[in-house]
């Protein structure tokens, strides 16, 4: 069946949290798998829930759903884009202390971020420059 690797290592994975050292209680076991199926759960949004024609920012983190370590300072939202193409991101200004745009992987080494109007930044992968914190722009760097 196709889906004999995902199931494979979820019971890798379901063993992991069992054997680790400091489950010591059935309490721990529970919480351990509850956050192995967010982890599964929030993985399966993430990969399937997406329009590269029309992306949308997604949390991976939310009632059901668990990507990493808690961090209450922090939202965190992902989508996946296309190489050669230009999406307009839009908000308040004024509404966070720190926004920031990361790329990982993907088709394109470089992006750039521009304002495009009053409350909206322009993300583009043609352009040679990288995004840098706090919604500015700055040279692409190797390995940003």
């Amino acid at each position: 069946m196709y889906s004999d690797p995902l199931r494979e290592a979820i019971a890798e994975a379901e063993q992991l949290v069992a054997a680790a050292p400091h489950i010591e209680t059935e309490a721990d076991l529970l919480e351990g798998l509850q956050y192995l199926a967010g982890c599964i759960a929030g993985c399966m949004h993430l990969a399937f829930d997406y329009e590269r024609d029309h992306p949308f920012l997604q949390s991976g983190t939310g009632p059901f759903t668990k990507m990493g370590l808690d961090n209450p300072d922090t939202l965190y939202f992902g989508t996946r884009l296309q190489a050669n193409r230009d999406y307009v991101v839009s908000g308040r200004r004024g509404t966070t202390t720190d926004l920031s745009f990361q790329l990982l992987g993907g088709e394109s080494p470089t992006i750039t971020c521009r304002p495009a109007r009053p409350r909206s930044t322009t993300v583009s992968s043609t352009s040679p420059r990288t995004a840098a914190s706090n919604g500015g722009c700055g040279p692409a760097l190797p390995g940003n």
